[in-house]
């Protein structure tokens, strides 16, 4: 465990009155969550074990348990132990994408680019001091936008992500299958990489 952070004393007080039937529930759920929000993410990029140097499930579930237990992070009284290990999850998870990218590619690495984890970042972080994520982020989502434009379920799709529509729910909300949910997704991705801003962007 690392040394001890701001929040040691409080997230202990609530970690003392979690029995161990609460603490594995809480933990296996972390572990469910990671595993869905990474589905056929850990093959490639930010998210494979040589890259973080351990499976990633575990990797991402350890630091959340990590970051509660050594007071890094605030266990807020709005969350249970299974919602605040998932918050902290996805945080970190948003912030391993952007570490994987190059200076060259770090505004415009669609490869990289996670719009169901990306969009949620400042929301999900207790922090929000980094300027140039945001300005990095919003350029992203214009130039999505740009290059679905006239594409109905592209543009129905991309606006659910936005509102913080989760893969489950856009499917239902869609009528489609989850796994056609998956091929839309990479047919945004296509259309992104093949747009003129994508090839010549703006700096």
């Amino acid at each position: 465990m690392e040394t001890l952070g701001q929040y040691y004393n409080a997230n202990h007080k609530k970690l003392n009155a979690v029995n161990d039937d609460t603490l594995k529930v809480a933990i296996s759920k972390c572990k469910e969550h990671v595993n869905h929000r990474l589905y056929q993410r850990m093959l490639y990029g930010a998210h494979t074990s040589t890259n973080l140097g351990e499976d990633p499930v575990k990797f991402y579930t350890e630091d959340a348990i990590d970051a509660v237990i050594s007071g890094r992070w605030e266990w807020k009284d709005k969350y249970n132990l299974a919602e605040q290990l998932i918050r902290i999850a996805d945080s970190k998870i948003s912030k391993e994408v952007e570490k994987s990218k190059t200076d060259k590619a770090q505004s415009l690495s669609i490869e990289y680019f996670d719009p169901e984890s990306e969009l949620y970042k400042f929301e999900l972080s207790d922090d929000n001091e980094d300027t140039a994520i945001k300005l990095r982020l919003e350029k992203e989502v214009k130039i999505i936008e740009d290059a679905i434009k006239g594409d109905s379920d592209l543009e129905f799709l991309f606006e659910c992500i936005k509102e913080g529509q989760k893969r489950r729910q856009i499917a239902a909300l869609m009528d489609i299958t989850p796994k056609r949910y998956d091929k839309l997704i990479e047919q945004l991705k296509e259309k992104v990489v093949n747009c003129n801003s994508f090839k010549n962007p703006k700096i």
